[in-house]
Protein backbone atom coordinates (compact mmCIF):
# COMPACT_ATOMS: atom_id res chain seq x y z
CA UNK A 1 0.00 0.00 0.00
CA UNK A 2 1.25 3.55 -0.85
CA UNK A 3 1.02 5.32 2.52
CA UNK A 4 1.52 8.94 3.56
CA UNK A 5 4.97 7.99 4.88
CA UNK A 6 5.87 7.01 1.33
CA UNK A 7 4.53 10.36 0.16
CA UNK A 8 6.67 12.11 2.77
CA UNK A 9 9.82 10.39 1.44
CA UNK A 10 8.90 11.26 -2.15
CA UNK A 11 8.34 14.93 -1.34
CA UNK A 12 11.69 15.16 0.46
CA UNK A 13 13.47 13.51 -2.49
CA UNK A 14 11.88 15.91 -4.98
CA UNK A 15 12.78 18.92 -2.84
CA UNK A 16 16.40 17.81 -2.62
CA UNK A 17 16.63 17.19 -6.38
CA UNK A 18 15.33 20.60 -7.38
CA UNK A 19 18.15 22.86 -8.70
CA UNK A 20 19.44 25.35 -6.19
CA UNK A 21 22.30 27.71 -5.51
CA UNK A 22 24.54 24.78 -4.65
CA UNK A 23 24.08 22.87 -7.89
CA UNK A 24 27.29 21.24 -9.08
CA UNK A 25 29.14 22.41 -12.19
CA UNK A 26 28.54 20.70 -15.51
CA UNK A 27 30.25 17.39 -16.29
CA UNK A 28 33.69 17.88 -17.87
CA UNK A 29 36.47 15.55 -19.04
CA UNK A 30 39.98 16.15 -20.44
CA UNK A 31 42.35 14.11 -22.62
CA UNK A 32 45.93 14.82 -23.76
CA UNK A 33 47.30 14.30 -27.28
CA UNK A 34 51.06 14.57 -27.73
CA UNK A 35 53.42 16.16 -25.20
CA UNK A 36 52.55 19.62 -23.89
CA UNK A 37 55.66 20.05 -21.74
CA UNK A 38 54.43 23.16 -19.93
CA UNK A 39 53.03 23.33 -16.44
CA UNK A 40 49.94 25.53 -16.65
CA UNK A 41 48.50 24.27 -13.39
CA UNK A 42 46.56 26.78 -11.34
CA UNK A 43 43.48 28.97 -11.27
CA UNK A 44 43.26 31.39 -14.20
CA UNK A 45 41.10 34.23 -15.45
CA UNK A 46 40.47 33.61 -19.15
CA UNK A 47 39.40 36.58 -21.33
CA UNK A 48 38.25 36.25 -24.98
CA UNK A 49 38.03 39.06 -27.53
CA UNK A 50 36.55 37.91 -30.84
CA UNK A 51 34.65 39.09 -33.92
CA UNK A 52 32.45 37.16 -36.38
CA UNK A 53 34.02 35.82 -39.59
CA UNK A 54 32.24 34.75 -42.77
CA UNK A 55 32.52 34.60 -46.56
CA UNK A 56 30.63 36.55 -49.23
CA UNK A 57 30.63 36.38 -53.01
CA UNK A 58 31.35 39.72 -54.68
CA UNK A 59 32.02 40.96 -58.21
CA UNK A 60 35.65 41.83 -58.88
CA UNK A 61 34.69 45.21 -60.35
CA UNK A 62 33.03 46.26 -57.10
CA UNK A 63 36.12 45.25 -55.12
CA UNK A 64 38.91 46.38 -57.43
CA UNK A 65 37.45 49.57 -58.85
CA UNK A 66 34.96 51.06 -56.41
CA UNK A 67 35.78 49.69 -52.95
CA UNK A 68 38.37 51.63 -50.96
CA UNK A 69 40.62 49.76 -48.51
CA UNK A 70 43.38 50.65 -46.07
CA UNK A 71 45.69 49.13 -43.49
CA UNK A 72 44.05 47.91 -40.29
CA UNK A 73 44.69 49.65 -36.97
CA UNK A 74 46.90 48.24 -34.25
CA UNK A 75 43.81 47.65 -32.09
CA UNK A 76 42.11 45.63 -34.84
CA UNK A 77 45.28 43.62 -35.40
CA UNK A 78 45.33 42.78 -31.68
CA UNK A 79 41.69 41.71 -31.87
CA UNK A 80 42.20 39.44 -34.89
CA UNK A 81 45.64 38.16 -33.97
CA UNK A 82 46.92 38.75 -37.52
CA UNK A 83 46.73 41.16 -40.47
CA UNK A 84 44.21 42.09 -43.15
CA UNK A 85 42.91 45.22 -44.88
CA UNK A 86 39.91 47.26 -43.79
CA UNK A 87 37.17 48.55 -46.10
CA UNK A 88 37.27 52.31 -45.55
CA UNK A 89 34.53 53.37 -47.98
CA UNK A 90 33.11 53.27 -51.51
CA UNK A 91 33.70 55.64 -54.41
CA UNK A 92 30.00 56.26 -55.12
CA UNK A 93 26.52 55.48 -53.86
CA UNK A 94 26.02 52.79 -56.52
CA UNK A 95 29.06 50.88 -55.29
CA UNK A 96 27.87 51.30 -51.69
CA UNK A 97 24.42 49.93 -52.53
CA UNK A 98 25.84 46.97 -54.47
CA UNK A 99 28.27 46.07 -51.68
CA UNK A 100 25.55 46.15 -49.05
CA UNK A 101 23.35 43.92 -51.18
CA UNK A 102 26.24 41.43 -51.19
CA UNK A 103 26.67 41.65 -47.40
CA UNK A 104 29.76 43.89 -47.33
CA UNK A 105 29.98 47.00 -45.12
CA UNK A 106 32.42 49.76 -44.33
CA UNK A 107 34.65 48.68 -41.45
CA UNK A 108 34.73 45.01 -42.50
CA UNK A 109 38.24 43.51 -42.63
CA UNK A 110 39.25 41.45 -45.67
CA UNK A 111 41.20 38.37 -44.56
CA UNK A 112 41.15 36.29 -47.74
CA UNK A 113 40.52 36.63 -51.46
CA UNK A 114 39.36 33.15 -52.45
CA UNK A 115 42.09 30.99 -50.86
CA UNK A 116 44.77 33.73 -50.85
CA UNK A 117 45.57 35.10 -47.38
CA UNK A 118 45.53 38.90 -47.09
CA UNK A 119 48.00 40.43 -44.63
CA UNK A 120 48.34 43.97 -45.99
CA UNK A 121 47.59 46.19 -48.99
CA UNK A 122 50.34 44.63 -51.08
CA UNK A 123 49.08 41.07 -50.62
CA UNK A 124 45.49 42.22 -51.24
CA UNK A 125 46.38 43.81 -54.58
CA UNK A 126 48.41 40.75 -55.53
CA UNK A 127 45.49 38.46 -54.71
CA UNK A 128 43.11 40.55 -56.86
CA UNK A 129 45.31 39.97 -59.91
CA UNK A 130 44.50 36.25 -59.83
CA UNK A 131 40.71 36.81 -59.83
CA UNK A 132 38.73 36.72 -63.13
CA UNK A 133 35.26 38.26 -62.65
CA UNK A 134 33.93 37.25 -59.22
CA UNK A 135 35.47 36.05 -55.98
CA UNK A 136 34.82 35.02 -52.40
CA UNK A 137 36.00 37.41 -49.71
CA UNK A 138 36.82 36.09 -46.25
CA UNK A 139 35.68 38.88 -43.92
CA UNK A 140 35.78 39.77 -40.24
CA UNK A 141 33.32 42.28 -38.79
CA UNK A 142 34.95 44.03 -35.79
CA UNK A 143 31.82 46.18 -35.43
CA UNK A 144 30.15 43.07 -33.95
CA UNK A 145 32.99 42.17 -31.60
CA UNK A 146 32.29 40.49 -28.30
CA UNK A 147 34.23 39.76 -25.13
CA UNK A 148 33.87 36.98 -22.57
CA UNK A 149 35.57 36.20 -19.28
CA UNK A 150 35.61 32.95 -17.28
CA UNK A 151 37.52 31.37 -14.45
CA UNK A 152 39.47 28.24 -15.43
CA UNK A 153 40.83 25.49 -13.21
CA UNK A 154 43.78 23.70 -14.77
CA UNK A 155 45.43 20.83 -12.91
CA UNK A 156 48.67 19.54 -14.43
CA UNK A 157 51.12 16.80 -13.50
CA UNK A 158 53.88 15.12 -15.49
CA UNK A 159 56.07 12.06 -15.14
CA UNK A 160 59.70 12.58 -16.16
CA UNK A 161 61.75 9.63 -17.38
CA UNK A 162 64.45 8.71 -19.84
CA UNK A 163 63.74 8.87 -23.55
CA UNK A 164 66.49 8.16 -26.11
CA UNK A 165 69.07 8.54 -23.37
CA UNK A 166 67.81 11.93 -22.25
CA UNK A 167 65.53 13.16 -19.48
CA UNK A 168 62.05 13.94 -20.90
CA UNK A 169 58.35 14.05 -20.06
CA UNK A 170 57.00 10.55 -20.67
CA UNK A 171 53.39 11.08 -19.54
CA UNK A 172 51.10 13.96 -18.58
CA UNK A 173 47.80 14.28 -16.76
CA UNK A 174 45.67 17.37 -17.32
CA UNK A 175 42.29 18.42 -15.98
CA UNK A 176 40.88 21.53 -17.73
CA UNK A 177 37.64 22.97 -16.37
CA UNK A 178 35.60 26.08 -17.10
CA UNK A 179 33.85 27.27 -13.95
CA UNK A 180 30.29 28.48 -14.03
CA UNK A 181 30.30 31.67 -12.01
CA UNK A 182 29.11 35.27 -12.11
CA UNK A 183 32.12 37.59 -12.22
CA UNK A 184 32.08 40.87 -10.26
CA UNK A 185 32.42 42.90 -13.48
CA UNK A 186 29.78 40.94 -15.46
CA UNK A 187 27.49 43.97 -15.87
CA UNK A 188 30.29 46.14 -17.23
CA UNK A 189 31.29 43.43 -19.68
CA UNK A 190 27.73 42.94 -20.87
CA UNK A 191 27.33 46.71 -21.39
CA UNK A 192 30.44 46.79 -23.60
CA UNK A 193 29.15 43.81 -25.63
CA UNK A 194 25.75 45.42 -26.21
CA UNK A 195 27.56 48.48 -27.58
CA UNK A 196 30.13 46.33 -29.49
CA UNK A 197 32.88 48.32 -27.79
CA UNK A 198 36.42 47.13 -27.05
CA UNK A 199 36.79 45.75 -23.53
CA UNK A 200 39.98 45.00 -21.60
CA UNK A 201 40.13 43.60 -18.09
CA UNK A 202 41.82 45.91 -15.57
CA UNK A 203 44.33 45.05 -12.87
CA UNK A 204 41.71 45.94 -10.25
CA UNK A 205 39.21 43.52 -11.79
CA UNK A 206 41.79 40.73 -11.86
CA UNK A 207 42.59 41.40 -8.21
CA UNK A 208 38.89 41.23 -7.30
CA UNK A 209 38.55 37.78 -8.89
CA UNK A 210 41.83 36.61 -7.39
CA UNK A 211 40.46 36.94 -3.89
CA UNK A 212 36.98 35.59 -4.54
CA UNK A 213 37.18 33.04 -7.41
CA UNK A 214 36.21 30.08 -5.21
CA UNK A 215 33.07 31.69 -3.76
CA UNK A 216 31.65 33.57 -6.76
CA UNK A 217 27.87 33.13 -7.16
CA UNK A 218 26.61 30.62 -9.70
CA UNK A 219 24.43 31.73 -12.64
CA UNK A 220 20.69 31.28 -12.25
CA UNK A 221 20.62 29.11 -15.38
CA UNK A 222 23.62 26.97 -16.24
CA UNK A 223 24.68 27.40 -19.90
CA UNK A 224 26.28 23.95 -20.34
CA UNK A 225 25.60 20.38 -19.24
CA UNK A 226 28.72 18.69 -20.60
CA UNK A 227 32.23 19.63 -21.73
CA UNK A 228 34.89 17.50 -23.42
CA UNK A 229 38.41 18.94 -23.81
CA UNK A 230 41.46 17.72 -25.71
CA UNK A 231 44.77 19.41 -24.92
CA UNK A 232 46.77 18.84 -28.11
CA UNK A 233 50.46 19.47 -28.85
CA UNK A 234 51.32 21.13 -32.19
CA UNK A 235 52.84 17.96 -33.63
CA UNK A 236 49.53 16.18 -33.00
CA UNK A 237 47.30 18.75 -34.75
CA UNK A 238 44.85 17.25 -37.22
CA UNK A 239 44.13 18.75 -40.65
CA UNK A 240 41.33 21.01 -39.39
CA UNK A 241 43.64 22.71 -36.87
CA UNK A 242 46.45 23.08 -39.40
CA UNK A 243 44.12 24.67 -41.97
CA UNK A 244 42.97 27.35 -39.56
CA UNK A 245 45.01 30.53 -39.73
CA UNK A 246 44.31 31.32 -36.09
CA UNK A 247 45.63 27.99 -34.79
CA UNK A 248 48.07 26.42 -37.28
CA UNK A 249 51.31 27.94 -35.91
CA UNK A 250 50.53 27.80 -32.18
CA UNK A 251 52.50 25.75 -29.62
CA UNK A 252 49.56 23.70 -28.41
CA UNK A 253 45.79 23.99 -28.34
CA UNK A 254 42.86 23.18 -26.09
CA UNK A 255 39.87 21.98 -28.12
CA UNK A 256 36.64 22.18 -26.14
CA UNK A 257 33.29 20.71 -27.20
CA UNK A 258 30.55 22.00 -24.93
CA UNK A 259 26.93 20.84 -24.96
CA UNK A 260 24.43 23.59 -24.23
CA UNK A 261 21.76 23.22 -21.59
CA UNK A 262 18.35 22.10 -22.95
CA UNK A 263 16.81 24.78 -20.70
CA UNK A 264 18.57 27.42 -22.84
CA UNK A 265 17.96 25.85 -26.24
CA UNK A 266 20.76 23.28 -26.25
CA UNK A 267 23.16 23.26 -29.18
CA UNK A 268 26.90 22.65 -29.29
CA UNK A 269 29.68 25.17 -28.89
CA UNK A 270 33.23 24.41 -30.01
CA UNK A 271 36.02 26.58 -28.60
CA UNK A 272 39.67 26.20 -29.61
CA UNK A 273 42.39 28.09 -27.73
CA UNK A 274 45.76 28.13 -29.52
CA UNK A 275 48.55 29.03 -27.05
CA UNK A 276 51.37 31.21 -28.41
CA UNK A 277 53.05 33.28 -25.70
CA UNK A 278 53.98 32.62 -22.09
CA UNK A 279 55.31 34.78 -19.27
CA UNK A 280 55.28 34.30 -15.49
CA UNK A 281 51.62 34.19 -14.51
CA UNK A 282 50.36 34.95 -18.03
CA UNK A 283 49.53 33.14 -21.27
CA UNK A 284 47.94 34.33 -24.52
CA UNK A 285 47.12 33.24 -28.05
CA UNK A 286 44.44 33.10 -30.72
CA UNK A 287 41.12 31.31 -30.66
CA UNK A 288 38.20 30.02 -32.69
CA UNK A 289 34.67 29.93 -31.27
CA UNK A 290 31.95 28.15 -33.26
CA UNK A 291 28.32 27.94 -32.12
CA UNK A 292 26.14 25.36 -33.84
CA UNK A 293 22.58 26.64 -34.07
CA UNK A 294 19.50 25.93 -36.20
CA UNK A 295 17.51 28.35 -38.32
CA UNK A 296 15.63 25.98 -39.02
CA UNK A 297 18.50 23.94 -40.55
CA UNK A 298 21.89 23.55 -38.82
CA UNK A 299 24.08 26.61 -39.23
CA UNK A 300 27.43 27.55 -37.66
CA UNK A 301 28.26 31.02 -36.35
CA UNK A 302 32.03 31.52 -36.23
CA UNK A 303 33.93 34.01 -34.09
CA UNK A 304 37.71 34.35 -34.16
CA UNK A 305 40.15 36.50 -32.23
CA UNK A 306 42.51 36.44 -29.29
CA UNK A 307 42.57 35.44 -25.64
CA UNK A 308 44.71 36.04 -22.59
CA UNK A 309 44.98 34.21 -19.27
CA UNK A 310 46.03 35.73 -15.93
CA UNK A 311 47.02 33.35 -13.13
CA UNK A 312 45.03 33.92 -9.96
CA UNK A 313 46.22 31.19 -7.60
CA UNK A 314 47.64 27.70 -7.24
CA UNK A 315 45.28 24.89 -8.14
CA UNK A 316 42.83 24.25 -5.30
CA UNK A 317 39.50 22.53 -4.66
CA UNK A 318 38.10 25.21 -2.37
CA UNK A 319 35.36 26.06 -4.88
CA UNK A 320 33.93 22.55 -4.56
CA UNK A 321 34.01 22.89 -0.79
CA UNK A 322 32.02 26.13 -1.04
CA UNK A 323 29.55 24.46 -3.45
CA UNK A 324 29.11 21.55 -1.00
CA UNK A 325 28.46 23.99 1.85
CA UNK A 326 25.91 25.89 -0.26
CA UNK A 327 24.17 22.67 -1.22
CA UNK A 328 24.03 21.48 2.39
CA UNK A 329 22.53 24.82 3.44
CA UNK A 330 19.99 24.63 0.63
CA UNK A 331 19.08 21.07 1.58
CA UNK A 332 18.55 22.14 5.18
CA UNK A 333 16.36 25.01 4.00
CA UNK A 334 14.24 22.68 1.86
CA UNK A 335 13.94 20.16 4.69
CA UNK A 336 12.85 22.92 7.08
CA UNK A 337 10.23 24.05 4.57
CA UNK A 338 8.97 20.49 4.39
CA UNK A 339 8.77 20.22 8.19
CA UNK A 340 6.17 23.00 8.13
CA UNK A 341 3.88 20.86 5.95
CA UNK A 342 1.23 19.07 8.00
CA UNK A 343 0.26 15.64 6.74
CA UNK A 344 -2.59 13.52 8.02
CA UNK A 345 -1.54 10.35 9.85
CA UNK A 346 -1.30 7.11 7.90
CA UNK A 347 -4.59 5.28 7.53
CA UNK A 348 -4.18 1.83 9.11
CA UNK A 349 -4.75 -1.16 6.89
CA UNK A 350 -8.15 -2.82 7.22
CA UNK A 351 -7.72 -6.21 8.90
CA UNK A 352 -8.54 -9.15 6.74
CA UNK A 353 -11.37 -11.58 7.49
Amino acid sequence: MFSLSHLRSLVVAILFLLPGAGAEAFFQTTTVEGTIGRDLGGIWLLVHNTAPQFRVRIDKDAAASRMQVGEISAETRRLLGHGGVVITGFKDTTALSEARSMGVFEGDVILKVNSEVVEDLASYKEALETVPEAMFLGLSRPALRRSEARVVKLRYSATVGELDGQSAVVSEQVDFRLLESVLPFADELEKANRASEPWTVTAEQVAAVKGSWHKLPLPERRPFVRGEYAMTAADSYDSSLRRDRNIDDTIFAVVGKLQGSPMLGGGQRIMVWGFRDFAPGKASGTMVDVTMGSAPFPISIEFKGTFEMMRLADWADTDNEVIAERKAAEDRKKAAAYDDIELAPDVPAVPGP
